[in-house]
């Protein structure tokens, strides 16, 4: 099975990355890319560029992925990959869950009603840090015009107000709330255009 791990990288030292048993990419926000929508937008940007040609696992990890991963040991993302393939699981997060309720801040309610067709959970079940090795199937489940869409809006707002940033429906903090969602094959999209998150 085929495995890209990618990075979104800014500032980090990332000579870990040396010590990966698997093919990776890193994009860097303090030189290659534009520095918007932190992990979110490098993650949004890798499966727009390759949604007809993922891998069959994408494990999405920080420039620094040890301050909010299980173990700090690149032997638990080695391992874990290797976990992943043998279990053919479709989303494996390599944080430690959080529960919040409704956080104002990150305005997850409404933005769970603007991306899904079910009822808004009571409580968001979150990996702190969006670090999660997942598979080409769960990607997929989405129309890629779905993140086209949440990628254009946190694009937009975070060029042009950092109040709108943190109001938006799909800012990175949010979207770090929405990822286990976004890749659980069981709950349906609804068909987003961009003025429905803003």
């Amino acid at each position: 099975m085929s495995v890209v791990i990618v990075v979104a990288k800014y500032k980090e030292n990332i000579s870990w990355v040396n010590n990966l048993q698997y093919p990776y990419i890193v994009y860097d926000k303090s030189k290659d890319i534009p520095n918007v929508g932190r992990e979110a937008e490098t993650y949004l940007r890798y499966i727009l560029a390759n949604y007809d040609k993922l891998p069959d696992y994408v494990v999405l990890l920080q420039g620094n992925p040890f301050d909010h991963i299980k173990i700090s040991s690149i032997n638990f993302i080695n391992d874990s990959i290797r976990n992943v393939l043998l279990n053919k699981d479709d989303i494996v997060p390599l944080n430690n869950n959080y529960n919040e309720r409704h956080n104002v801040y990150t305005r997850t309610k409404e933005s769970f009603g603007a991306l899904f067709n079910c009822d808004i959970p009571t409580t968001f079940n979150f990996p702190p840090g969006a670090q999660y090795i997942v598979s080409r199937k769960a990607i997929l489940n989405r129309p890629k015009e779905f993140y086209e869409v949440i990628s254009n809006v946190m694009t937009k707002i975070n060029n042009t107000s950092a109040i709108n940033m943190n109001n938006c429906l799909v800012c990175p903090w949010t979207i770090e709330r929405m990822w286990p969602y976004i890749f659980n094959i069981a709950i349906p999209n609804k068909l987003i255009k961009y003025n429905d998150l803003l």
